[in-house]
């Protein structure tokens, strides 16, 4: 199989590269371009080879890379590496981008035997060409008509119980594929066995089906009745209504209401502002306790808890991040605080290394430390983590080069993951952000220009463009601006205290933003 577009100096890199793995003897996988032609019979250019490995194996297999006299590097050190020379590239995969599709033994024990330009080698199974696919939704690249073509192709010859054992909890996923796929090729849906989309018992909680005494013979998608043929109804022109105009304000309400329930798993956000009860958030950052003194402290977090419903704190709360330190603040908290405080830590709470008692005393203070996490208070969805730098835009730092500016930039691509984990998890109408790092260059503006990667990273926007969100706060910058926004127009505040304390000389320096829920 050897019809996939590409230039003849990268058939000739490919052919050495696959060449080094089987010298090597390490086991691999071709998937992308060459594993869509096999099973699909669709061809077109490809700009890269896709090797996929099991996570043990990638370092032997950046090894082999480097002896045949390829620049060979982890990229993503939880699901991707790559192979560089000239201007071609090969993609060394053992993961996805979400963590969720990981390289096992599986893939290898149902892989398909092929040749690629000419060379004996295994194919990504398709069933695990499917699973890993499903989950890349950027606003760059969508894979869901690779699927369409794949499930068109070898639907009816699909493993499908292995199939949602992959997905398991996650088969809405796969569900919004199958739709998909319904919907395009709607003379095909025969080929998807009726087992799978046929209705069973929902797991305990969740919303599915009406009939849940009966169960499906066999693997089936929980808690979804059979979906409607592709077009209800038949065909009609589009904007011409069926319903008699009596019957139409009916119709569109009930749909709306139909609208709603299926929306309720990932609701919109509202607006700061209007119908609702309101909930004010009263936030700050860079206490800096043990340099701040106590006093000064119990009577700005006493006023702040006066003035709002939940406290939030964007790190560096202590100077040092020693554990006297942060004694000394857990009981100002405990002395002072009604309400619920929710935060994060910041690069000073780890300079001592005591970060872990730290935590302890603060969390034994009833601060709810996020790091990763999320959780609602109020009716309102905190997600939080500490951030980390790199940079902005197109100066933003680039894993290449030594091992010390890769470990850097993987961690700002960790916090970054971290924080997207956490919004995913929330259910709630209104989400905050809590960060001690800057996501966005805007709030550090003010700021000396040289120190600017050392504020934050640009990686903290992108979870913040995947994901409605109400409010983002975040310290650190002491000399920065006080607010900016995303690329979708979230509003940012850096509430670092020094900052606060220059903008509100007048008035306790705290920020407080009133959201409805």
């Amino acid at each position: 199989m050897t019809s996939v577009v590409a230039s003849g100096e990268a058939v000739d890199l490919y052919l050495a590269a696959l060449r080094s793995l089987h010298r090597a003897g390490v086991p691999f996988l071709v998937g992308g371009a060459y594993a869509l032609e096999r099973y699909t019979g669709i061809c077109r250019d490809t700009k890269d080879l896709d090797v996929f490995v099991q996570p043990a194996d990638c370092e032997v297999t950046l090894r082999a890379f480097r002896a045949a006299g390829f620049k060979a590097e982890v990229v993503f050190p939880h699901w991707l590496a790559k192979a560089l020379t000239g201007n071609e590239t090969i993609d060394i995969i053992f993961s996805s981008g979400n963590g969720c599709a990981r390289v096992d033994e599986g893939w290898f024990e149902h892989a398909v035997a092929d040749r690629v330009l000419d060379l004996p080698v295994r194919l990504v199974p398709p069933e695990e060409m499917i699973w890993s696919k499903a989950f890349i939704m950027e606003r760059e690249r969508y894979d869901g008509a690779d699927i369409a073509h794949l499930l068109r192709a070898r639907a009816a010859t699909l493993d499908w119980a292995r199939l949602l054992r992959r997905f398991g909890p996650l088969w809405p996923v796969l569900l919004s594929h199958l739709t998909l796929f319904f919907f395009v090729y709607p003379g095909h849906r025969h080929t998807v066995p009726a087992r799978v989309m046929r209705e069973s018992p929902p797991p305990p909680g969740a919303r599915g089906g009406t009939d849940h005494g009966r169960r499906a013979d066999g693997p089936a998608l929980p808690g979804n009745a059979a979906l409607p043929g592709p077009v209800p109804g038949g065909h009609r022109v589009l904007g011409l209504s069926r319903c008699p105009a009596g019957r139409r304000d009916d119709e569109r309400g009930r749909h709306r209401r139909l609208d709603v329930g299926h929306r309720r798993a990932a609701p919109r956000r509202r607006p700061m502002t209007g119908e609702g009860r309101a909930v004010r958030c009263a936030a700050l950052g860079d206490l800096h306790c043990g340099r701040v003194p106590a006093d000064v402290l119990a009577g700005l977090l006493g006023r702040a808890g006066q003035e709002a419903d939940v406290l939030l704190l964007c790190g560096d709360l202590t100077d040092r991040g020693l554990e006297d330190e942060a004694r000394a603040l857990a009981r100002t908290i405990t002395s002072v605080v009604r309400i619920p405080v929710v935060a994060v830590l910041g690069n000073h709470d780890y300079d001592a290394g005591q970060e872990a008692a730290v935590r302890g005393w603060l969390t034994d203070a009833g601060v709810r430390l996020l790091d990763g996490d999320s959780l609602e208070v109020a009716g309102i969805g905190f997600a939080g983590v500490k951030g980390f730098g790199g940079g902005f835009g197109d100066r933003a730092l680039q894993p290449w080069g030594e091992a010390a500016i890769k470990r850097f930039v993987h961690e700002a691509v960790d916090e970054a993951l971290k924080l997207e984990s956490a919004l995913a998890k929330l259910r709630t109408t209104e989400r905050v952000v809590l960060l001690h790092y800057t996501p966005i260059e805007a709030t550090a503006k003010g700021e000396p220009p040289e120190i600017f990667p050392f504020l934050g990273s640009s990686r903290l926007e992108e979870p913040l463009t995947r994901y409605p969100v109400s409010a983002v706060f975040h310290g650190h910058a002491h000399g920065g601006s006080p607010e900016g926004r995303t690329r979708v127009d979230t509003p940012v505040y850096n509430v670092a205290l020094p900052l606060l304390q220059r903008l509100y000389p007048d008035r306790p320096p705290v920020r407080v933003v009133e959201l409805r829920v």
